[in-house]
């Protein structure tokens, strides 16, 4: 028979009344059967019995009364119909795929890198990195000179504005000169080859004398390279070299075998080089400039000029008299002129920075 508590539970209140009526009668008459308590069973009976009765005999019928709560789980139904509503989702999904191709047109600034290799040989000389393309001969000078540099070699084109300095042996500066030029003097730079000079000449033609014994030039007479390669291979020093307009130039060798060559020179210098060469003397600059200008520097600081500027020449007398050496002396177009003395100072077209 099975337990009476586990059946409450799934009748009614009526049917659970009327049961509960007949299990305490049941109760009462099973404790009355355990002997002492006769007068108290009648009492409740008749009152009760009644209600139980009818009530009970539709009991099993009731178990469908506890199906009706999943009729909530049909409630869900509508949630099928948020599915249609992601639907419209993907149709927005090829909308972007268009937006994508307007930037496909973007790669048609690729003609931009075809500006930048044009100003790619300016930043060629990454070696010098101070000077820019707006610095002028006199600001790099006054620049290298509070840096405290050692100025070996400047050069100024009798035909416009281009300069080019050699300084600390292997660094150099250059402002309008060739591409080529700055690519050569990046390699020597590169292989930490000893820059002594480097002299410009007319027409883009250039020339730079490394390691004492060795040159590298472009568009230089063709005269002047054959005597220069002639030297080289004889393992003569070069102590100064000069390209003058008109493709007039000079060279003067050194140590023990001191000599000079020339093409197309005012005969004034000829015979101050060929005088100097006779003695003792040791040339170690020469220029030649503009309407038959030029200088020579011979020893540490003795100097001769003709047809320079006067400012220069006063420059020069100034120098010598104070004693000091003159590194470097270069002549450029109409009056333009330096001069290296003392290492690092310098005089310019009149305009002197210490």
């Amino acid at each position: 028979m099975r337990p009476l508590k586990t059946l409450l539970p799934t009748l009614t209140p009526a049917r659970q009344l009327g049961l509960l009526a007949f299990s305490a009668t049941a109760y009462l008459a099973l404790n009355g059967c355990g002997g002492g308590g006769t007068t108290t069973i009648p009492t409740p009976t008749p009152t009760v019995v009644p209600t139980a009765v009818p009530t009970a005999t539709p009991t099993p019928t009731a178990t469908p009364v506890g199906t009706p709560t999943p009729v909530p789980t049909p409630t869900p139904v509508p949630t099928p119909t948020p599915t249609p509503s992601p639907v419209p989702t993907p149709t927005p999904v090829p909308t972007p795929t268009p937006t994508p191709r307007p930037p496909t047109p973007t790669p048609t600034p690729t003609p931009t890198p075809s500006p930048t290799p044009t100003p790619t040989p300016t930043p060629t000389p990454t070696p010098t990195p101070t000077p820019t393309p707006t610095t002028t001969f006199t600001d790099r000078l006054y620049t290298l000179n509070q840096e405290g540099r050692t100025l070996t070699s400047v050069a100024l084109r009798a035909t416009d504005d281009a300069w080019a300095i050699a300084y600390n042996g292997k660094l150099w500066s250059t402002n309008g000169v060739p591409t080529s030029l700055t690519t050569e003097l990046t390699r020597l730079t590169a292989i930490s080859a000893s820059i002594n000079a480097v002299v410009l000449g007319p027409s883009d033609s250039w020339l730079v004398v490394y390691n004492n014994t060795s040159f590298t030039a472009s568009n230089i007479p063709t005269n002047l390279y054959n005597r220069l390669s002639t030297l080289q291979t004889a393992g003569a020093s070069f102590a100064a070299v000069a390209i003058g307009p008109s493709s007039s130039w000079a060279v003067v060798t050194g140590g023990n075998v001191r000599s000079f060559y020339t093409d197309g020179v005012p005969v004034g210098f000829y015979n101050q080089l060929n005088t100097l060469l006779k003695g003792t003397a040791s040339v170690r600059q020469l220029a030649l400039g503009m309407n038959d200008s030029w200088g020579i520097v011979a020893d540490t600081n003795t100097c001769y000029v003709s047809g320079v500027p006067a400012t220069l020449y006063n420059s020069l007398v100034s120098i010598q008299d104070s004693g000091y050496t003159i590194n470097a002396l270069a002549l450029g177009k109409a009056t333009s002129y330096a001069v290296i003395y003392s290492n690092s100072a310098w005089y310019a077209s009149a305009t002197r920075k210490r």
